[in-house]
This record gives structure tokens, C-alpha cells and sequence, in this order.
């Protein structure tokens, strides 16, 4: 799945749109290296998200189908942000 995609799936941005926008801008990384929009990402990875100030770790457990339910993020995706970033 897409990187654009999936984190629009998980609910971390609003829009697919938004998401993309954050991926060309170099705001979103996997495993410490810059992304474009279509790169494709599998369980395992480390996402490192820079929004709002705040750099998110999000550690990916499983690819969503599609869009999934507020209840259900946690089943596809691990937050480790530290607690020193907020």
C-alpha cells in the first residue's frame, strides 16, 4: 500500500491529499529516509511523521484494506513517540 494511502487508512491525517502534500514536502520518513507519495510500505517499518510541531513515531503492524474505523487503528499501527516530544 502506499505511504500516502496507509496514513490516511490510519486515520493520521483527514485526507489522502493532505497526507501526499506532507510525503513532497519531506515531512514523513520511513526508517529515517525521506518518502515520495507512492512508495509502498509493509509491516515492521518505523514512520516518522513531523505534524504540528511534534515528530510521531508510528511503528506499522498490519496494512488496512481500506479506511478504518477510529476504534481499529490500534490494530494496524503502534505509537512510540517518546514522551519528550510533547
Amino acid at each position: 500500500m502506499r505511504i500516502d494511502k496507509y496514513l490516511w487508512c490510519i486515520r493520521t491525517f483527514k485526507t489522502r491529499n493532505i497526507a501526499t502534500e506532507f510525503c513532497k514536502k519531506g515531512h514523513v520518513k520511513i526508517d529515517g529516509s525521506s518518502c515520495k507519495p507512492s512508495k509502498d510500505v509493509y509491516g515492521g517499518e518505523i514512520l516518522s511523521v513531523r505534524k504540528n510541531q511534534i515528530n510521531y513515531k508510528i511503528e506499522i503492524l498490519d496494512i488496512p484494506a481500506s479506511r478504518v474505523g477510529a476504534k481499529l487503528v490500534h490494530q494496524f499501527c503502534k505509537d512510540i513517540t517518546p514522551k519528550e516530544e510533547f
